[in-house]
């Protein structure tokens, strides 16, 4: 597990919050494990989004406190992402029962998910998280991502989506 967390800024319940971010997969083998975060949007309650990466898709989800059935996840966007090139991710998001509750994602200038409905918890004070999060099952694979340009907060970043900030890259390693 190797993460990096905002959790001194949270964002209360209800709040508009605004990411942007760009990542780096690199090269290796296919990667498999049962369960593999690469960023969410974590609370205190529940994490209200999470994105994942393995055998080459990006897969986004999402949660809900319902009453008697507890945390509800459910699947926004499973998609291919490729390796060994850089991806521009904006997202924007609202924790909020069904009418108030919004979850919105772009990745390399394409929006990827469109929901409105229940999202989150009342209460939750989500904080963001990026990073390789490896939880159970066999991890035979390594995984290195590399990460840039994080923005977040409650600025409108709906400029990220057509001109994201450019990637100053690191020397190539030999």
């Amino acid at each position: 597990r190797s993460e990096l967390d905002g959790y001194r800024q949270k964002f209360n319940h209800g709040s508009d919050v605004w990411g942007s971010f760009a990542i780096f997969i690199e090269p290796g083998a296919e990667y498999r494990s049962d369960w593999t975060a690469i960023t969410q949007m974590h609370g205190s309650m529940l994490r209200a989004f999470h994105l994942h990466f393995q055998q080459g898709k990006l897969t986004i989800l999402s949660e809900h406190k319902a009453p008697r059935a507890g945390v509800v996840i459910a699947s926004r966007y499973s998609g291919p992402l490729s390796r060994n090139a850089w991806h521009n991710f904006v997202f924007h998001f609202r924790e909020g029962a069904q009418d108030r509750g919004r979850l919105e994602f772009w990745l390399d200038g394409k929006k990827i998910v469109d929901f409105a409905g229940e999202i989150g918890a009342p209460g939750n004070q989500a904080y963001w998280k990026f990073g390789i999060y490896r939880g159970y099952g066999p991890i035979a694979t390594p995984l290195a991502i590399q990460y840039a340009n994080m923005e977040i907060g409650t600025s409108d970043l709906t400029d990220r989506i057509a001109n994201p900030l450019d990637i100053k890259q690191l020397a190539q390693r030999n």
